[in-house]
């Protein structure tokens, strides 16, 4: 990466700051859950992590593409650490609709779109093709 990315003559952070950022952006989200709020903002999650808004956003687009697309990766890794498994082995039968706000998705449909995303199936692909296997 090009450190002079996020240079500019008003920001005295490099790299190495905005990592400390995103670090903490990082371990706030997911130890507090943040993530499971469906109108988490960014401008809530900097004042949690005690930054600007700016920072947060340059800090995140470090590692990943936007502040949606980080949020997003995170609940779909929380569905499959802690909600997949509970489907497959029949231990939760809860509706889809409460499954998705439960990992911090408005709705099914926002659910299947961020699956399909990073998976290529959606959410029944995974949950009854693991059931067969």
């Amino acid at each position: 990466m090009d450190r002079q990315k996020f240079r500019s003559r008003w920001c005295a952070y490099d790299d190495y700051d905005y990592e400390e950022i995103f670090i903490r952006i990082d371990r706030i989200v997911r130890e507090e859950k943040l993530f499971t709020d469906p109108v988490l903002t960014l401008i809530k999650v900097s004042k949690e992590v005690g930054t600007n808004r700016t920072y947060a956003s340059r800090a995140i687009s470090l590692r990943h593409k936007n502040f949606k697309s980080y949020l997003r990766i995170v609940r779909i890794e929380f569905f499959f650490k802690n909600i997949l498994p509970d489907l497959i082995f029949g231990k939760r039968v809860m509706d889809v609709e409460e499954l998705a706000l439960m990992c911090g998705f408005n709705s099914r449909r926002a659910l299947d779109v961020a699956l399909m995303e990073h998976t290529g199936l959606t959410f029944s692909n995974i949950v009854y093709g693991k059931r067969k296997q």
